[in-house]
């Protein structure tokens, strides 16, 4: 038969076919001729090919939507009890034998098993009035799947997504024990609803039972040679006979539609030409071997390429990307001709789909590390943590349909763990939160520093306030060096005038210190010291203003040109107009000078008549001390000009250089020298005052050569002198005022609390008081002594320990006393000196203000506990020949006394009996400020730490070393070790240990020189370390950087 088909088939293909088509029903009714006459047939074989237009029952048949082998599927309009179109299945006229009966029954019984949205679902059933049987079900107004996609040119990926909802239908019927056999694109309608594709799974016309229904056991499955669809059906149901065809043969079914979803054709219609017949696609099926989705695409010629995209809605080259990989090995998987190797179900075939979808390795594909890397990389980040929650749920859900008991358990413990993978992102969150927010105090810490160096303390202040909590005190995160810097924020005393509209561009003080003349774009004011408040204002532009030297009349000098003010009847006295006009009083007679574009005037200011005139035409003058000369300015720079004599100007070497800022100069108290501040010679933004020899020109050098830093950081703006004080003052930029000692060129006292650039300043003439303006309107009136306050004691003092109040504190010198000081004021207290202790060398004399007492080491290795109040004296025997050092806790109940050779012995004092209570070899040691901890160091880096209260050792590690000079120290907490590294350590590094552990956390680099010693602020976030060089640095724990430097300038800082 093979032979003669195949040779009609080179023919006439087309007879092939209708040959192939013949064979095939013959087959199907192979048994008719054997089926008997009586008995298993059902009489009335009535037609019902034109029932279109006719009733049964309620049901109103209206046109034929489908045909099979033995049955006609109607559209039909149910009248009764409700109005809806219905699909109405009816055997052909013939076909009614008891086997087609038989199978018609099977699958009315298979659709009534069904309860799934994705199943078309039966909802009449009975017989016609002829005896026909028919089915009544859900009416899909749809079309066939890929039909519908092409059509609505669905993606690949929406494409999946049908396919996994197919499967879901799929797996419903499988669970219910039916096996649909004939799954194909036109078994499978795609309708809308809401906008939304909706598939429906319909004819199990072929279905097998794999378990008989509860009641009668009917056979759904008619032992037919072949039952389904050759391009869709597996290779096991193509073998004629075979009956084990279970739920993976769907599986083939699915693997074909999805071939076909994704390329267009099947994977037979991908290797068979046009034309070849059933008993090829079945040798195919048996023997041979299917193309890959991606190898057939790549077959294609471009145009078929570009359409099968197209259709898909994107590119053939996108098209092929997203076939190939994951897809070839879903559907291979699938189409395997071993069942064994296919998917168990199509809850496993839909998992993978959802995997590929979501960008998760498949189970199909071989798990290499290579590949799921890939994958794992390509998601996003976000997605994998709820992709993998999403497979938990979905894995937990399908167990739970099988195992309720299970999903409890599993429940509570998914719960559990989601509760504590939220409790620890929030912990995780709250501690980056954390972390960020100190990084931020830190950074803000230094630049409040900076910003006090630079005199900008309302800058600091703003920085520094941004930390107080508003809240709860838990938000706290300062320290002591927050505390400290608001203290340097404090301003020096000073009396603050009632702002100003406009800058202040000008100040200047009466011969009599009593009134300052304050000169604004707006206006001129007059303020009392006596009363404290402005007395006059004068309605001028006062660019600058000046006192005579009697103290009777005001010059104000501004746009409006050159005015004077009688002080006494608060009138003008004299007037001249001019733009540029220069003028000032002559501090020795009655004169004024003038200035404008024609030249230099000499007025009397008793008559107002011209004195002398100068064809000199100046931008600045200033009379000096001494009589008859005058420093002008202009274009050629700055002169001096001797009145009375006819010899030329003195001109001032480099004073000719240009410069953007106004020309600030004085003359020195004695009028030998000149002052100019060098704004256009700043270097690494340092302002400096260049002295001037009146009589030669030359330039003596500048003011305070060797301290650069005590120069200004910004602009000089103003400046002023003292005849009665010889000292100068200086206002910048930089918001701070200096004030000078000329004679020994040195830096007195500098004055901060300015917001704003220092505009002018003016010194009184005795000298008492200086005033300065700012841009922002502000005045400030400030005494320049600094009143008696010591932070400093002189002298080789050591502290040893705080009073209980913390007003006062214990301190050795090194001659042997030992004296109690108060904290406020750095005064020694009465009657607290005792006299001709022995020399400490590096030997320790605690003191413990709490319980006052004092230890005193003897030469004999004994220690004397003595009472500071009454002297009375305990005496300990340590058993040591000698002792080295002795160290008493902060609540003075625990003494250590140690020598290097032999080790140590610590004591409890408040015992009667004082019991040893720890012996070690060790050579350090060191107590919580809480007094519960002893942490004690040995020669060979061996760390113990002790429970005091036990004598408990609770940790115990080695570290590489502990060499001679190394210093430790223990936070407050007890759990956390500073150390260095000793005299040898060049780095000059300091380690931070975890005592528990011994594991080292850190490192704090920053000092040039040795470390002498380490202290931890009460609250454990800062630590602060000094040496030699003067310097102490403040570092921050948690983020381990440093904070700010204190430079004392002194050579070595050995306690703190």
């Amino acid at each position: 038969m093979e032979i003669f088909l195949e040779k009609i088939g080179q023919e006439n293909p087309e007879l092939r076919n209708k040959v192939e088509s013949m064979l095939r029903d013959h087959g199907q009714l192979a048994d008719f001729l054997l089926t008997p006459a009586l008995g298993e047939r059902v009489p009335n074989p009535h037609s019902l090919e034109n029932l279109a237009g006719t009733s049964i029952g309620p049901y109103q048949l209206i046109r034929v939507i489908g045909e099979g082998g033995v049955g006609i599927v109607y559209l039909a309009t149910q009248t009764k009890p409700l109005k809806r179109q219905v699909a109405l299945k009816i055997l052909k006229a013939g076909t009614n034998s008891a086997e087609v009966l038989s199978r018609f029954e099977a699958e009315r019984h298979t659709l009534a098993l069904m309860n799934h949205p994705g199943i078309a679902k039966v909802l009449d059933a009975g017989t016609t009035g002829q005896g026909s049987p028919f089915i009544v079900m859900e009416y899909v107004a749809g079309h066939p799947v890929t039909q519908f996609c092409n059509m609505n040119k669905l993606a690949v990926r929406r494409r999946l997504e049908l396919l996994i909802k197919i499967c879901r239908a799929i797996e419903h019927a499988h669970q219910k024990g039916v096996i649909h056999r004939d799954l194909k694109p036109s078994n499978i309608l795609v309708g809308l609803e809401d906008d939304e594709p909706v598939p429906k799974v319909i004819d199990f016309g072929v279905a097998k039972a794999m378990a008989p229904f509860d009641g009668a056991p009917l056979q759904l499955t008619l032992h037919l040679p072949i039952i389904g669809t050759p391009a869709y059906m597996s290779p096991e149901q193509a073998t004629e006979g075979r009956r084990d065809v279970d739920t993976r043969s769907d599986i083939f079914s699915m693997g074909v539609i999805l071939f076909e979803l994704l390329t267009g054709k099947t994977p037979v219609e991908a290797i068979l030409k046009d034309g070849e017949g059933t008993s090829k696609a079945f040798d195919l099926l048996h023997n041979g071997k299917f193309l890959r989705p991606s190898s057939y695409f790549e077959r294609l010629s471009c145009e078929e390429a570009r359409k099968t995209s197209k259709e898909r809605s994107c590119s053939a080259k996108r098209l092929h990307a997203e076939i190939h990989g994951d897809l070839d090995w879903v559907v291979m998987t699938c189409l395997d001709r071993d069942r064994s190797r296919r998917y168990g179900n199509t809850t496993d075939l839909a998992r993978d789909l959802q995997r590929h979808l979501e960008g998760s390795p498949i189970l199909a594909r071989p798990p290499s590390w290579k590949y799921r890397a890939g994958r794992f990389i390509s998601k996003n980040r976000v997605a994998v943590c709820l992709s993998s929650l999403v497979i938990a749920a979905l894995l937990s859900t399908t167990i739970v349909s099988y195992h309720s008991g299970v999903q409890a358990r599993q429940a509570r413990e998914t719960e559990k763990k989601l509760r504590l993978q939220a409790e620890q992102d929030r912990s995780l969150a709250d501690s980056k939160s954390r972390e960020a927010r100190i990084h931020q105090y830190v950074a803000n810490i230094n630049l409040a520093h900076q910003a006090i160096a630079d005199g900008h303390l309302s800058k600091a202040r703003q920085l520094l306030r941004q930390w107080i909590p508003e809240y709860s005190p838990t938000d706290d995160i300062r320290s002591f060096e927050w505390w400290y810097l608001m203290e340097k924020c404090a301003e020096d005393e000073h009396i603050s005038l009632p702002l100003f509209d406009s800058s202040v561009d000008s100040l200047s003080f009466s011969p009599n210190d009593d009134l300052l003349a304050i000169a604004t774009r707006e206006q001129v004011s007059l303020w009392s010291r006596e009363k404290g408040q402005i007395i006059s204002t004068f309605p001028y532009d006062g660019r600058s203003v000046e006192f005579s030297g009697d103290g009777s009349k005001l010059l104000i000098n501004g746009r409006q040109g050159v005015v004077v003010i009688d002080l006494n009847s608060k009138s003008l006295l004299w007037k001249q107009k001019g733009y540029r006009q220069q003028a000032a009083f002559a501090p020795d007679r009655p004169v004024l000078a003038t200035s404008d574009a024609n030249g230099t005037y000499l007025w009397s200011t008793d008559s107002w008549e011209k004195l002398e005139s100068f064809p000199i035409a100046v931008d600045s003058l200033l009379f000096s001390p001494m009589p008859n000369v005058l420093a002008i300015q202009n274009r050629d720079g700055i002169s001096i000009l001797r009145l009375g004599e006819k010899t030329a100007p003195i001109q001032l070497e480099d004073s000719s250089r240009s410069s953007p800022f106004r020309p600030v100069f004085r003359f020195s108290p004695d009028g030998r020298f000149l002052i100019l501040a060098k704004n256009e010679d700043s270097a690494q933004d340092r302002y400096t005052l260049a002295i001037y020899d009146v009589k030669t020109g030359q330039k003596n050098g500048l003011l305070s050569p060797d301290l650069p830093s005590s120069g200004h950081s910004g602009v000089i703006s103003g400046m002023d002198v003292s005849q009665g004080s010889k000292q100068l003052v200086t206002g910048s930029w930089d918001h701070s005022i200096r004030i000078w000692d000329f004679q020994q060129g040195k830096l007195v006292r500098r004055l901060l609390g300015h917001r704003s650039e220092v505009w002018s300043v003016a010194l009184s003439p005795a000298g008492k008081y200086v005033a300065s303006g700012s841009k922002d309107g502000e005045v400030r009136i400030w005494p320049s002594e600094i009143k008696a306050q010591s932070s400093t004691i002189d002298g080789p003092w050591e502290p040893l320990d705080f009073s209980k109040n913390g007003t006062q504190f214990t301190a050795y010198h090194s001659e042997g006393k030992l004296t109690n000081f108060e904290l406020a004021t750095g005064s020694p207290l009465d009657g607290s000196t005792v006299e001709d202790l022995p020399s400490r060398g590096r030997r320790g004399i605690p003191v413990d203000q709490k319980d006052a007492r004092r230890i005193e080491i003897r030469e004999d290795g004994m220690i004397n506990v003595i009472d500071i109040t009454d002297q009375a004296t305990a005496t300990l025997s340590t058993g040591l020949r000698t002792i080295d050092n002795v160290q008493l806790s902060l609540d003075g109940r625990w003494l250590t006394a140690i020598n290097v050779r032999e080790g140590l012995r610590c004591w409890d004092l408040n015992s009667p009996e004082n019991l040893v209570v720890i012996r070690n070899k060790g050579i350090t040691a060191t107590y919580s400020r809480d007094s519960s901890t002893l942490v004690v160091t040995d020669r060979d880096g061996q760390i113990s730490a002790y429970e005091m209260i036990t004598g408990r050792r609770t940790s115990h590690f080695q570290m590489v070393g502990f060499p001679p000079g190394s210093r430790i120290t223990l936070s407050p907490d007890g759990t956390l070790l500073a150390l260095t590294r000793g005299y040898q350590d060049y780095e000059n590094v300091i380690s931070l240990i975890d005592l528990e552990s011994g594991i080292e956390l850190g490192n704090l680099k920053g000092h040039k020189q040795g470390i002498w010693h380490l202290a931890f602020s009460p609250d454990g976030r800062t630590l602060a370390s000094s040496g030699s060089g003067g310097v102490i640095r403040l570092w921050n724990i948690a983020t381990k950087t440093e904070l700010l430097t204190i430079d004392q300038r002194g050579s070595v800082i050995s306690t703190l």
